[in-house]
């Protein structure tokens, strides 16, 4: 599906370099080459920039500040012109790891094309949220700006729903009975209710995703790595993480069959932790986790977590990645760039060489 083109993974902030240098930006006029040539080889096809969930979440929230330029609507919508040219997305860590335990135990090679998958255009984008807005109990236009930020947060929510939990019924529902009800303010209360039910149960739950595991047990494997040194320590780790995975896999399984390691691995820790590292987004989660590991005082934060598990799964599939210094850094001083022969940086510019 992708033989003929290059896999590109661009982080977060690097989309907002390319963004902000479309918009004009005079701090970001060094990215202009770059960002021409991007323009182009995604035009023809020759260069791929799949997008991770969260990246599509992001790119539909914005908040503009009245009086200022360069608004965060406007960087926004270049992004979303841009991941629209092939409407791809890289699947999150977990259904990844499901793809990659289920090839592993039937002895498929677990391929890009698994992983990376097509996406229908973002639900409900800003350049047509006037087309939403219409109260259709009156047939007239909604204006009025705080029901209009409210509706707008909904359907934010909604949009991570369907990617996230593919309850498309039940969201569709709750949709449809808010614009047909709607008369002004009328529903503002009953939205606001909504949207704080799904962002704490939702949002919340994904910035927490592991990171209180991660940070409780590094009490732990400090410890073990002073009584029995960092190899028994980083096995005995890697394989209480490996295993809790598992079963967040199949927590998550929606309808998806149950994935059941062979009696052979289980029992044989060897077997275990040489089959866990064969699963390749597991594999560069856990030795970046590690590494972080090895600053005693350095504590895990939300924004660390995401950043490990978009890494985890565009490291082994795109061709290029690039992200923050630190990252990128990390990446290339454990060899995982070498690994899966993918170039890694934190320069955009360095795709002018490509």
């Amino acid at each position: 599906m992708y033989n003929s083109s290059k896999l590109i993974y661009l982080d977060q902030n690097k989309l907002s370099d390319y963004a902000k240098c479309l918009c004009g930006h005079e701090t970001h006029r060094l990215f202009c080459d770059v960002v021409n040539k991007i323009n182009h080889r995604t035009d023809s096809g020759e260069w791929i920039i799949p997008v991770n969930q969260i990246q599509l979440l992001e790119c539909t929230k914005y908040e503009d500040t009245p009086g200022k330029t360069g608004t965060t609507k406007e960087t926004n919508d270049k992004i979303l012109c841009l991941l629209n040219k092939s409407k791809l997305q890289l699947l999150d860590y977990l259904r990844v790891l499901r793809q990659e335990l289920y090839d592993n135990i039937n002895g498929i090679e677990t391929t890009p094309n698994r992983v990376i998958i097509p996406y229908d255009s973002i639900p409900f984008p800003f350049s047509t949220m006037k087309l939403s807005l219409n109260d259709k109990t009156s047939g007239k236009e909604i204006t009025d700006e705080k029901y209009i930020k409210a509706l707008n947060d909904f359907l934010n929510k909604y949009a991570y729903n369907m990617l996230y939990n593919n309850d498309l019924d039940k969201f569709k529902k709750e949709l449809k009975g808010i614009i047909e009800d709607a008369e002004s303010l009328k529903k503002l209360d009953e939205i606001k209710q909504f949207i704080e039910i799904y962002r704490n149960t939702l949002l919340s739950a994904f910035n927490n995703f592991g990171m209180d595991f991660l940070n409780e047990r590094k009490t732990a494997y400090i410890n073990i790595k002073k009584s029995k040194g960092k190899r028994y320590a980083d096995k005995v780790f890697t394989l209480e993480c490996f295993l809790n995975f598992v079963l967040d896999v199949n927590n998550s399984r929606n309808n998806a069959r149950e994935i059941i390691i062979p009696d052979y691995i289980l029992k044989n820790e060897n077997a275990l932790y040489d089959f866990a590292m064969k699963n390749k987004s597991f594999r560069v989660f856990i030795t970046i986790v590690l590494s972080l590991y090895s600053n005693e005082k350095q504590i895990i934060q939300e924004n660390d977590i995401k950043d490990i598990i978009f890494l985890s799964v565009a490291i082994p599939y795109c061709d290029i990645v690039i992200t923050e210094k630190t990252w990128a850094n990390l990446v290339c001083d454990k060899k995982l760039d070498i690994l899966f022969d993918t170039k890694v940086s934190k320069d955009l510019n360095i795709l002018l060489g490509e």
